[in-house]
């Protein structure tokens, strides 16, 4: 409408006027729209691979989860949801919209020499964000494709990445051996990184009577996940704030 406008003006038998209050309705159109989305809301997406039904405290769980806890309490609790059991299939639903029958990942995950990845025709989350005003960032675990560069998470709508790229890396040597070999995984956008990030044995700690090592480390993990977790609540009743997501 604004174009239409803006050729009526300068067609016009009466030189610039139309044209110049057009202008200033462009402008003003363009100012709103820089405000409206400085009220858009800040957007945090948690996904945590492998995370059962019984890994929540509010379901009865061992694990301490007060944050997450918090979180459910005052959002929405989804009580009968499936997603699928391995990551890629996941994942690529989620970062698609679309079912994995629909992009070719429904058997398995992606292996490190698979010529594989999220078709590069269907748009990711972090590409419809983008179009909407957001600067989009991702930390964590991608294992949507990486045999080439039009795959990685920096040309599929995220402005930085830091993680891995498949599954299954050590956090402290960052080797992951998914397939016949093994090789460091863990990039700073597309070049690799070497510092550390795992849990600390404080929370593993806390979990000592469980007997199961892998399971008494997913527990530390899961509740330093939690402590990370946390957001601003605002009571309607009486406009108080409950600190629930920080820095």
């Amino acid at each position: 409408m604004v174009k239409k406008r803006l050729r009526q003006g300068g067609g016009g038998g009466g030189g610039g006027g139309g044209g110049e209050e057009t202008q200033k309705e462009k402008v003003c159109m363009a100012s709103s729209d820089v405000r409206d989305r400085s009220k858009q809301p800040n957007i945090v997406l948690v996904v945590a691979d492998d995370y059962g039904y019984n890994d929540i405290s509010y379901h009865g769980s061992r694990i301490r989860t007060p944050n997450l806890e918090r979180l459910a309490n005052h959002g929405v609790k989804l009580e009968n949801y499936y997603v699928q059991p391995i990551c890629t299939p996941s994942r690529c639903q989620l970062m698609s919209g679309r079912y994995q029958i629909h992009t070719g990942l429904q058997h398995s995950i992606i292996w490190p020499g698979q010529p594989n990845g999220l078709p590069l025709d269907s748009p990711t989350l972090a590409d419809k964000l983008r179009e909407a005003g957001y600067a989009t960032h991702a930390v964590g675990k991608w294992h949507l494709g990486m045999y080439k560069k039009e795959f990685l998470p920096t040309n599929r709508g995220f402005d930085s990445f830091y993680g891995l790229y498949l599954g299954s890396g050590d956090h402290y040597s960052h080797r992951s051996c998914l397939g016949p070999g093994c090789g460091l995984d863990l990039h700073n956008n597309t070049e690799p990184d070497f510092s550390k990030d795992q849990v600390p044995e404080k929370y593993t700690e806390q979990y000592q009577d469980i007997p199961n090592k892998a399971r008494r480390k997913f527990a530390g993990m899961v509740t330093c996940m939690d402590e990370g977790i946390t957001v601003e609540i605002v009571q309607p009743s009486d406009g108080t704030k409950e600190k629930v997501l920080q820095d």
